[in-house]
C-alpha cells in the first residue's frame, strides 16, 4: 500500500482461482486492484466487482479503480461464480 495516496493491490487469477483470496485495504482511501492472468485462467478472467466487469488478458493484466470506501467488504467474482475473492477494507487504526 501506498503513503497518503492510491492504494495498490496485486491479485493473481489462476486455474485456482483468485490468490490472494483476500486483500486488505484501508478505509477512505481509493484502491487500485491489479489482476494479473497466469497463463490463460478460463473463466477467471471474467471478474466483476461492484458490479462492474472487466476482462482480464491472458497472460496480461487489468487495473480496477475503486473510489475510497467505508469499512467493509467488497466481494469480487468471476463470471461464472466458480471463483470468489474479497476486498477487506479496514479501518486505519486495526491491525
Amino acid at each position: 500500500m501506498g503513503g497518503g495516496g492510491v492504494q495498490v493491490v496485486t491479485v493473481w487469477v489462476t486455474e485456482g482461482g483468485y490468490r490472494p483470496g483476500v486483500v486488505v485495504v484501508g478505509a477512505g482511501r481509493g484502491v487500485e486492484v491489479v489482476f494479473r492472468a497466469v497463463g490463460d485462467p478460463g473463466c477467471g478472467r471474467s471478474v466483476v466487482v461492484l458490479g462492474r466487469e472487466v476482462v482480464v488478458p491472458v497472460g496480461g493484466e487489468r487495473v480496477v479503480r475503486l473510489p475510497a470506501q467505508p469499512v467493509g467488504r467488497v466481494r469480487f467474482v468471476c463470471g461464472m461464480g466458480m471463483y470468489v475473492g474479497f476486498i477487506d477494507i479496514k479501518d486505519r487504526g486495526s491491525s
